[in-house]
C-alpha cells in the first residue's frame, strides 16, 4: 500500500464533456501499458467546475426530470449531456466543486460499497470542517443537511476503475436546480456551503477546497478498514452505481 500514489489534479473551469474526457484519456494511457504495475500507476483525483449543465444518467427521463421548456434552456445556454453513470438528472454550474476519482479499486483493496462509503465519509468530514452537519437518507444518493441537499454522488465502475464521482454545492446558485428534478426528487430543498460561511472572512477558493477534500479522502482510503469506513451514523446509503 505504501507504494500507491494518489495525485490531485485541479483542471479549473472546464466543460463537462472535456472533464470526463480527461479521465478517459488517463484510463487509455494506463491500458496502453500492458505490463504496468498498478501499484505505481497514476491514481488521480480530478477536480473542476462546469458551466451550467444538466446531465442525464441511465435512469433519467428528460420529459419528467427537466422542468422547463426547450426555449428556456436555449435562452440560458444550458448544456444537456447524456452520461454513462447511474442515477437520473443532476446539475452542474459555476461555483460547484466537482470531483472525479480515477482509481483502480482492487489495487487499493476496496470493494464498490466500501469505496462509496469512503467518498461519503470524506465529504461528510470535509463539510464538518465548516460546521456543516450532513447525513444520508435511506435509498437516496447524496448528503443532506437541515437546510437541504448539499452533495450529489453518481459513479461508474468498469474493470475495477472508477469514473464520474461527486459534486458539492459551494458558491453556486441553488436556484438553477429548479430546472430539474434533482435525482428524481420533486421540490427538493437544495443548499450550498456558502450558506454556512462567514461573509466577513475571505472565503476559500475552489482549488483550496478541492485540496482539503482530497486530504480527507486520502486519509480515509489509506487507512480504511471495516470499522473505520462504517458510515452507520450517516445511514449508510450508497450512490447509484453503473457496474
Amino acid at each position: 500500500m505504501a507504494q500507491l500514489q494518489l495525485r490531485p489534479n485541479w483542471l479549473g473551469k472546464i466543460d463537462y464533456v472535456s472533464g470526463v474526457r480527461a479521465v478517459e484519456i488517463e484510463r487509455q494511457e494506463i491500458a496502453a501499458q500492458e505490463a504496468l504495475d498498478l501499484k505505481i500507476a497514476s491514481h488521480t483525483i480530478f477536480g473542476m467546475e462546469h458551466p451550467l449543465t444538466i446531465t442525464l444518467g441511465k435512469r433519467a427521463d428528460p420529459l419528467q426530470d427537466i422542468c422547463v421548456s426547450v426555449k428556456i434552456l436555449k435562452e440560458r445556454d444550458v448544456r444537456i449531456v447524456a452520461v454513462d453513470r447511474g442515477g437520473q438528472a443532476t446539475l452542474h454550474n459555476p461555483g460547484q466543486l466537482v470531483i472525479y476519482p480515477h482509481l483502480h479499486l482492487p489495487t487499493w483493496g476496496v470493494g464498490v460499497r466500501n469505496f462509496v462509503n469512503c467518498l461519503q465519509l470524506a465529504t461528510h468530514n470535509f463539510l464538518n470542517d465548516f460546521g456543516v452537519v450532513s447525513y444520508t437518507q435511506p435509498g437516496e444518493p447524496g448528503l443532506y443537511t437541515e437546510r437541504g441537499k448539499i452533495a450529489f454522488f453518481g459513479l461508474r465502475i468498469k474493470n475495477g476503475w472508477s469514473s464520474h464521482g461527486l459534486a458539492i454545492n459551494v458558491y453556486n446558485s441553488v436556484e438553477d436546480f429548479k430546472l430539474i428534478r434533482p435525482c428524481g426528487q420533486k421540490d427538493q430543498k437544495i443548499c450550498s456551503l456558502a450558506d454556512w460561511l462567514d461573509v466577513r472572512e475571505t472565503p476559500p477558493e475552489l482549488p483550496q477546497l478541492f485540496e482539503k477534500w482530497c486530504t480527507h479522502f486520502e486519509q480515509i482510503l489509506r487507512y480504511q478498514n471495516e470499522s473505520f469506513v462504517n458510515t452507520s451514523n450517516l445511514t449508510g446509503a450508497t450512490a447509484p452505481l453503473m457496474l
